[in-house]
């Protein structure tokens, strides 16, 4: 693609961050054919803040101690309102961009990201 040129609208493209770049690969276009074309794009942030809209949700058991991995990992239910999210443009309609992230063990260290399962008929 030509320097400055934007990829066109996409669904569940293969993306990836590397250094100062996004690579950007394939997906669907609007009228579902598949895309075969590559794009390498500057990154508006670092990684690791590239994300276009975080919310931090501190999770704690019932009696007020933080919930921690291994063996006293659980499974625990978020509820997210979506069509909010949605509608401020902060979420793909898909929700397919969710994603659950644990922090660093350590300070600095880098975050899991979290399996998660999203309800498709909620409530």
């Amino acid at each position: 693609p030509p320097p400055g040129a934007a990829p066109p609208p996409r669904f569940k493209p293969a993306a990836a961050a590397a250094g100062e770049h996004l690579l950007l690969f394939g997906g669907a276009a609007a009228d579902q054919g598949y895309l075969g074309d590559a794009w390498v794009l500057p990154a508006a942030a670092p990684a690791a803040t590239a994300l276009g809209f975080r919310k931090e949700i501190l999770v704690t058991t019932t009696n007020g101690g933080a919930v921690t991995a291994g063996a006293n990992a659980s499974t625990i239910r978020v509820l997210v309102n979506t069509a909010e999210l949605v509608e401020s443009a902060r979420l793909g309609p898909s929700c397919g961009d969710v994603r659950f992230e644990a922090p660093g063990v350590t300070s600095g260290a880098p975050a899991t990201v979290l399996t998660h399962w999203l309800d498709p008929r909620p409530g």
